[in-house]
């Protein structure tokens, strides 16, 4: 139950997701992309725990510059279209819903807790990837990078979720499975909640502000409350 105070506590107003990896299960497919990009350029590449936690959760063209620091803009512009050009090859039949993905849009909806999604991918791809897996149906607003000018883990394109949605951000809940997502929501001022499904260990979500860590989005319930628009947390007995 929620932990009593001498102000009211209110469940969250609005939930927002992030993409690869929180509702998509896609790691795999963008480190194999990251990696088929290196062997064709003759760059090296990190051990796969390194690189996830390099590059999951921000722009593609952040996560080569993290990369391969020394490489021009020019240079990463050609990149990132090898990289697209992979990764799109292989799309469709290489993602799937997280377990509870499904379950979890769907009940925000019974609920009539408004939802949507907040990545750092681009629009298209990120429509393309949630109608593959069944999940589209579900989604409210779909912000990909285009959205913003700055990115994960700058605030900026959770607090345009917000204001889309039309909710303050101390009564929003957002989430990630990578740090910069966890960033992010503390420096909008929202939950954040964690999803331990690759990117980031539990411990990591946590020490980046996580409210607390799932290990699927079956256990999205019961979310964040807040006292005066601020986070509270709960406990069940």
């Amino acid at each position: 139950m929620l932990v009593r105070t001498g102000e009211a506590c209110a469940p969250a107003e609005a939930v927002l997701f992030d993409l690869d990896g929180t509702l998509i299960d896609s790691t795999p497919l963008i480190l194999r992309s990251f990696r088929a990009v290196a062997a064709a350029h003759g760059l090296p590449v990190p051990e796969e725990e390194r690189l996830c936690r390099m590059v999951m959760g921000i722009p593609l063209m952040d996560g080569l510059a993290a990369l391969w620091p020394a490489t021009s803009l020019e240079e990463r512009e050609q990149l990132a279209d090898d990289y697209r050009r992979v990764n799109r090859a292989e799309h469709d039949a290489s993602i799937r819903a997280v377990a509870g993905a499904r379950f979890a849009l769907k009940a925000l909806g019974a609920l009539g807790i408004p939802s949507a999604v907040v990545t750092s991918k681009g629009r298209e791809l990120a429509v393309r990837g949630l109608t593959v897996t069944g999940l589209y149906p579900y989604c409210g607003h779909i912000l990909g990078n285009e959205s913003t000018t700055r990115h994960k883990p700058d605030p900026a394109p959770l607090l345009h979720a917000a204001k889309l949605l039309d909710v303050e951000p101390g009564r929003t809940v957002y989430v990630g499975d990578a740090v910069p997502d966890m960033l992010a929501a503390g420096r909008a001022g929202m939950a954040a909640l964690g999803i331990a499904t690759g990117a980031a260990s539990a411990a990591e979500l946590l020490a980046a502000g996580a409210h607390r860590v799932m290990t699927d989005l079956f256990e999205i319930f019961p979310l964040p409350a807040v006292v005066g628009g601020q986070v509270h947390h709960t406990r069940s007995r």
